[in-house]
Formats: C-alpha cells, structure tokens, sequence
C-alpha cells in the first residue's frame, strides 16, 4: 500500500469529501473506518514550541460547512483562534494536541525530532481514544504490539506531508499526503488547531519581550528577528537550541 497520497482540488473541505478520496484510493474498507487529520506548527521557527494537533471529524456536515475549514496558512491568527475554539467545542470532533516545548528542542534537526515526536504521539493518543482503550503506557512490548493492531485496525491516519513519523510509518493505514492541510477537513481542522496553539503561546512570548516583535514574526527568521538575536543573544527558555540560532545568526550576517 502507499505511505503517500495526492490530491488536487480547490472545493470546500467536509469529512463526507474526505470519505470520499479515501474510498477512490484505499477501497471501501478504508472508508468505513475513523478518519484522523495531523498537522503541526512552529516546525521552522526558531523559538516557542512545536506543536501538533490529530483530529477525527464527525458527520455533521453543515456544522462543518459553517466552520469554513481551510489550510491554516490561507487565514489570519485571529480566524485560525476563532474556527480552533468552534472545534473544540464541538462535541462532533475528537482531538489530540502534543507540544515540545523550545528547550527541550535541540541539536541538528531538533525541530524536525520534535514534528516526528508530535506526530507521532497525537496519532497514538487519538487512536486510543477511538478505539476506547486508555491512553497509557503499556506494560510489555506484546501489550504494546496489541494495542497498536486494534488502533489501526479501526482508524486511518492521514498526516500532512510527505514525512511520516519513523516509528508509525509501517503501521497500516498512515499515510503522507502532500499539502494535505489544503485538500482534507480532517488535516485542516489539525492544521488550524495546532496554528491557534503556537500563536497564542508566541503572542505570550510577545507579552514578555514586547521589543522582538515575536506577535508579528512568530520566532521565524525574519530580518527584524535575526538582528535582535545578533544584538541581544537568544533569550533562554524561548529560544530553542542557541547554537543552532548563532549560526543561523552568522550566515545572516554574511549575506548582509
């Protein structure tokens, strides 16, 4: 089976199109089972947490008209904050969210750990959640192995983008799909909750250093930001890996 799928298309997302490209690629199987959504946010900044959400959507389908759901990129933060809190409170939608916070992301590739991490954890905690078994730590590695088959025997799980997480990849029913937040309401519902997450925590961030302009850029690695961290250094426990920001810092300076 493939690990990741495409699709084109520029209507209005609803789990009921969600259905039904699942049944046109993995059969009608596939399309009687929960669907999960997984994006994340904050991959590419260089402060705050990374952040992932995992959603399932159920089928009330004008409500979910009403939400608008789009790729969380096409709107502003304060429309993202406003469609996340409609969804979570609806009683209609399951949902997961997992953070690492920015010290704890470090090293070459610490964000992208971090997005694996994420990822892989909402799939995990939201397939229990499904399934009706406890999210916990299980006490074997068999205990483990059982509670992963009847996980994905009864959901399938479509994470934004190409990359799925390493220790997920080979379970059945994970799928990559490439902007994926773009085409499915399960990924855009995952992509807007885990946008109005990290926002709302950069605008606290924001409230705490009001002179870094993080409410405008995010922790990315904006012109504005780069001369603050080459001015002032990273700021401990925002920042994320501070070697990782000086050389980044470094290379800004070159080209400047």
């Amino acid at each position: 089976m493939r690990r990741s799928i495409a699709r084109a298309g520029t209507a209005r997302l609803t789990p009921r199109k969600d259905i039904a490209m699942v049944r046109q690629w993995l059969g009608e199987s596939a399309a009687q089972l929960p669907l999960i959504g997984v994006d994340e946010a904050g991959v590419a900044s260089l402060a705050g947490p990374v952040v992932a959400a995992a959603v399932h959507l159920g089928d009330s389908v004008q409500l979910y008209e009403a939400f608008d759901l789009r790729d969380s990129k096409q709107i502003s933060s304060h429309e993202s904050r406003r469609i996340a809190a409609r969804l979570l409170n609806c009683s209609d939608v399951t949902y997961c969210i997992a953070v690492v916070e920015a010290p704890h992301v470090v090293g070459v590739g610490g964000s992208l750990a971090a997005r694996m991490a994420c990822v892989s954890s909402c799939v995990d905690e939201l397939r229990q959640k499904l399934a009706g078994t406890p999210h916990r730590a299980p006490e074997d590695a068999q205990e483990l192995l059982d509670l992963r088959a009847v996980r994905t025997r009864e959901s399938v799980a479509l994470i934004d983008g190409a990359e799925v997480p390493e220790n997920i990849k080979n379970a059945d029913c994970v799928f990559g799909v490439p902007r994926g937040d773009a085409y499915f309401a399960c990924i855009a519902a995952a992509s807007i909750l885990s946008k109005a997450v990290f926002d709302s925590e950069m605008e606290r961030v924001a409230a705490q250093n009001p002179s870094w302009g993080f409410e405008k850029h995010r922790g990315y690695s904006t012109r504005r930001h780069l001369d603050e961290i080459m001015t002032h250094g990273p700021i401990s426990g925002v920042h994320r890996d501070a070697e990782a920001c000086m050389r980044i810092v470094g290379a800004h300076r070159t080209q400047s």
